[in-house]
């Protein structure tokens, strides 16, 4: 089942390497992606090649990134003359535009080394227009944060930043047992989809994390106070915002409607590093 433990290939702990081995949740993972005949998926961190031995007999194209040097060479060996195209690079430095451009739009899949996952979604974010869908597997504690909802004692920052570009849904919880080396932290399928309920290019996104990360900052003031030294209170009540509300209480909405006002109305009388 396994090509990369047959080779006794060895781990590498600065990677992160925590390999998918179950192929009942492999099966299961198959069917939430439905895969289709005309699909071109590029999946992170092959790592054993488990996932990509099972999901490239579904799809038209198989595109992988591994940056593991001895796996990349069993991987390369393993899918030759197959619909596999193998990249031996960091996907943090991966030319996404150049490299998959015969093949947009994509659909990606990867299992996610858990010290680099918010890093590899927020690099996925700079080419929302290539990507149709995407499904991680991601450590529980961290779905949990960027699916929350508005109220929720998870709701944060990283919430609010990226469900501005995702619908973020989980879809299952994986035990820590579907992993070689077994992981001490439960993991997570989920899938997020590029949105453009909240996209708006005339939307200010330094702006827009300033003022996110500011009212977050003073997490238990009301937003009159933690945003005192941007917006007085006439602003909130003409913007039709709550200013007795947290941070954690507030929509991306109306936090795109108060950077919209500051980018207009403030901004060019503030500096900001």
């Amino acid at each position: 089942m396994n090509i990369c433990f047959k080779k006794k290939i060895k781990l590498k702990k600065s990677l992160g390497q925590n390999f998918l081995v179950d192929i009942k949740i492999i099966e299961k993972i198959l069917k939430y992606v439905s895969p289709k005949m005309h699909d071109n998926f590029f999946e992170i961190g092959a790592g054993s090649g488990c996932l990509t031995k099972i999901l490239h007999i579904y799809v038209k194209n198989m595109l992988v990134v591994e940056i593991d040097d001895n796996l990349y060479k069993l991987l390369k060996n393993y899918f030759f003359k197959k619909n596999v195209n193998i990249f031996n690079e960091n996907i943090l430095k991966f030319n996404f535009k150049k490299k998959l451009k015969n093949y947009f739009p994509v659909r990606v899949i990867g299992n996610l080394p858990y010290n680099i996952s918010i890093e590899i979604i927020f690099y996925c974010v700079k080419f929302l227009k290539k990507i149709k869908d995407i499904y991680f597997m991601i450590q529980y504690e961290v779905a949990k944060k960027i699916s929350a909802n508005v109220g929720s004692k998870f709701y944060g920052k990283l919430s609010i930043f990226l469900q501005y570009y995702f619908k973020i849904k989980i879809l299952f919880k994986i035990g820590p047992r579907s992993f070689y080396p077994v992981p001490k932290v439960n993991s997570c399928f989920v899938k997020f989809v590029p949105t453009n309920k909240f996209f708006d290019n005339n939307l200010n996104i330094k702006h827009f994390k300033y003022i996110v990360s500011t009212a977050f900052s003073k997490r238990r003031k009301i937003l009159k106070n933690s945003l005192s030294e941007i917006f007085n209170k006439n602003i909130f009540l003409k913007l039709n915002i709550n200013s007795s509300l947290r941070a954690q209480n507030i929509t991306i909405i109306e936090y795109c409607k108060l950077t919209k006002y500051f980018s207009k109305n403030i901004f060019k009388n503030l500096y900001i590093n």
